[in-house]
């Protein structure tokens, strides 16, 4: 019994190596999942600067569609952190003045630098209509949201999409 559940365990591992599965992290698809959307992003040999770059712009977008305003700011760059200082600014990055967030799709990026890139991403929330309804809406096009390199710092972002910050439209 036993050596036929380690035979099993060894063909599992190599199928698994042979199937593409055994590649490190950074050649493989990136995929992003938040209430029902779906990101999915080739990276091939991604530099490890894209990398940080992309995980700051995901725990950023997480931190909006978790409505948690603490996490956002930290990953906010220092001189950008005003924007969600004011109460009516936390309101509206909550959805709690309409618009709630339900999820997000990073649909592309740009290089503007070594040390900055930008990426283009749909941003959807669900918003209160008349009579109890609610609707899906997203924008025409993709906000962007920058992060740059600080150095030792790490990564921050410093561009939010103002959808973010204001009620949604009803």
């Amino acid at each position: 019994m036993r050596s036929t559940y380690g035979a099993l365990l060894a063909t599992l591992g190599m199928t698994l190596l042979l199937a593409g599965c055994g590649k490190p992290p950074s050649a493989q698809s990136l995929v992003r999942k938040h209430a029902g959307f779906q990101t999915i992003k080739v990276l091939g040999e991604a530099p490890v600067a894209y990398d940080s770059a992309v995980g700051t712009v995901d725990r950023f977008l997480s931190a909006w569609l978790d409505r948690d305003v603490a996490q956002a700011s930290a990953a906010l760059a220092p001189d950008q952190r005003h924007l969600l200082a004011t109460k009516q600014s936390q309101l509206a990055f909550r959805g709690e003045l309409g618009g709630v967030p339900v999820g997000f799709e990073v649909v592309g990026s740009r290089e503007i630098s070594p040390t900055a890139y930008q990426f283009d991403v749909w941003i959807y929330r669900y918003v209160p209509g008349a009579f109890g309804t609610t609707k899906l809406i997203s924008r025409w096009t993709p906000s962007v949201v920058t992060v740059k390199d600080w150095g030792w710092r790490g990564w921050y972002v410093t561009t939010v999409p103002a959808a973010m910050l204001v009620p949604a439209d009803k």
